[in-house]
């Protein structure tokens, strides 16, 4: 993984849009927030999946529900549920809450960012994606 980060500029656990973020290199890091708490890998949807990884936008997280957006749509075919790995290796489904989190699905497109304020499934997201730094 240090060998992709690399790829990207990422060489200490900065990237630009990450600056107030942690940005995990090695499975040692996962310590705060504790790794029952940080998804590694998630089911995605069919018509979202360009880049091979999931992104979590954190605009908004923790105070700022009104602010919030959404790149990539996390999967809905578990019966309105995503499937979630975590890195102390359990696995959950998670139901989301809000329609706006699995509208229906549409051809491929490049990832877009789009509003989708005081949406209770980003902060879900947020809260087991990264912590602050």
């Amino acid at each position: 993984m240090p060998e992709i980060a690399a790829a990207f500029g990422v060489t200490d656990g900065y990237w630009p849009p990450t600056r107030d973020w942690k940005i995990f290199l090695k499975a040692s890091e996962f310590n705060d927030p504790p790794p029952a708490r940080l998804f590694v890998l998630v089911d995605m949807r069919e018509d979202r999946v360009i880049w091979g990884n999931f992104m979590t936008v954190m605009t908004g997280a923790p105070n700022l529900p009104s602010q919030h957006e959404v790149a990539d749509l996390p999967g809905m075919a578990h019966d309105g549920a995503a499937g979630f790995s975590f890195a102390d290796d359990h696995t959950e489904l998670h139901r989301w809450q809000d329609r706006r989190t699995v509208p229906p699905l549409l051809p491929p497109v490049p990832r877009t960012r789009f509003s989708s304020p005081n949406n209770a499934d980003i902060v879900w997201l947020q809260q087991h994606t990264t912590g602050a730094k």
